[in-house]
């Protein structure tokens, strides 16, 4: 069937307008008529696995920061997912717009992303697909993290090949080996950097490139670009980014919870993050 503005999709949903187009996928804003609510329905262009991805991942994710899956069907050989709507830009956006953000936001906002892929880690999966795009900030600056094609499902054996985007696949992945939430660390790492210094940590202009500078270049220090940055958050980030996996925190969490800590060293909330002198060590992480 044609989706357009004004037509009632699967027997229920109206939908109001386009919210993105992608490859393999279309999003539209619709009204959920029988229960009287916004939702953003994703129209794949054709049969997809990831869509199958997704719902299975909705089944075990239930946190306030993940995108919550409603329902999954078919209308006309079209499969599509019906999701909970978010109002708001993807962070990648809010980088373009803003980046560098200041030292205190910009850590106050990657708790909140730590947390939810936490969330993720702690429910045995990996979303291989961490990034900018993928990731929502509501003008309360909560965020949502979307888009689990690609997750690795509880039980699923690996088969070798290479998912995620190239700017932030983590070299392990790069290199074959089965990936573990220290992957999802690395792209986290990278989405961090960019936050901090309003640049990718590596400057590649293709795909083979960018990957070549996952297996063997080391990132410039985040002070090059941000000279505000504190030297114990800058070591942290590179931390993130080691190409060994097993150099980096162990997951989300321990990400989530060093950055809390970090948080926590200042006693006055209203001192900015840059004066804090007292940080936790590498070890205490």
């Amino acid at each position: 069937m044609r989706i357009e503005p004004g037509v009632q999709f699967a027997n229920r949903y109206l939908i109001e307008r386009q919210l993105s187009r992608g490859g393999t996928a279309t999003v539209w804003l619709a009204t959920d008529e029988a229960l009287s609510r916004r939702v953003a329905i994703k129209v794949f262009h054709s049969p997809d696995a990831s869509l199958w991805r997704e719902a299975k991942a909705a089944e075990v994710l239930d946190h306030p920061n993940i995108v919550t899956i409603y329902d999954v069907g078919e209308v006309d050989g079209q499969p599509y997912m019906v999701m909970e709507y978010v109002p708001g830009h993807d962070l990648r956006r809010l980088l373009d717009k803003e980046a560098p953000l200041s030292v205190e936001r910009a850590a106050r906002l990657f708790l909140k992303i730590a947390e939810a892929v936490a969330a993720i880690h702690e429910r045995h999966l990996i979303h291989r697909d961490l990034k900018p795009n993928n990731i929502i900030v509501m003008p309360t600056e909560r965020v949502k993290i979307t888009d689990f094609g690609i997750a690795r499902l509880p039980g699923e054996r690996p088969n070798g090949e290479v998912w995620g985007t190239p700017a932030y696949v983590a070299p392990e992945v790069l290199r074959g080996e089965p990936p573990t939430p220290a992957a999802d660390v690395y792209s986290l790492g990278i989405i961090f950097y960019e936050m901090l210094a309003g640049r990718h940590p590596f400057d590649a202009l293709s795909a083979r490139a960018m990957a070549e500078a996952h297996l063997s270049q080391t990132p410039p220090p985040l002070t090059a670009f941000n000279p505000h940055v504190p030297p114990g958050l800058a070591r942290f980030v590179a931390r993130m980014l080691e190409k060994d996996p097993h150099a980096r925190p162990e997951d989300a969490r321990a990400v989530a919870d060093w950055l809390q800590h970090y948080l926590d060293a200042s006693t006055d909330t209203t001192r900015p993050l840059t004066g804090l002198v007292t940080l936790p060590t590498e070890a205490e992480s």
